[in-house]
């Protein structure tokens, strides 16, 4: 997990609107949801020793930062995946990547409504008080469930 990441769920936290505590999130719940349908993803982590007994593991390869629980404007409770990169190439590749049918249904499985990739640069980090009008917005603004953002902070 990134340095950018670890700022976001720091943040997320204060705010209040990190998701953590929620059985369907459990780590057996997501560590076999991704054995039974990343299986190439889940062979690569472990050809390259990655620790398949740590929780983040599973979360990378979901290319999941944090879940967000948020209400938007109509009184309705949305699950957000959210992926922070520093780049857009990274965005846009992890964009093709969860895409694909299997990490969509892995997503479902785990009861996420969207999923956000947000580009920003460490050096612009934003304050708290711009994070809550951000990510209340988007949510605002969100169509389809199946629909991954790219989000340009």
């Amino acid at each position: 997990m990134s340095l950018l990441s670890l700022q976001f769920r720091a943040v997320a936290a204060q705010l209040k609107v990190l998701e953590q505590s929620n059985p369907n999130l459990s780590f057996p719940r997501v560590k076999q949801l991704v054995q039974n349908h990343l299986g190439r993803e889940f062979e690569r982590a472990l050809y390259s020793r990655q620790d398949m007994e740590d929780p983040y593991t599973y979360w990378d390869l979901l290319l999941i930062d944090a879940v967000l629980l948020l209400e938007d404007h109509q009184g309705n409770m949305a699950r957000v995946a959210v992926y922070v990169v520093p780049n857009e190439y990274k965005a846009h590749k992890a964009i093709r990547t969860v895409t694909q049918p299997a990490q969509f249904r892995v997503r479902q499985q785990l009861g996420i409504n969207y999923y956000w990739v947000l580009c920003l640069d460490a050096k612009k980090f934003p304050r708290q008080g711009q994070w809550i009008d951000l990510i209340y917005a988007e949510i605002d603004r969100q169509g389809s469930q199946k629909a991954c953002r790219l989000i340009e902070v």
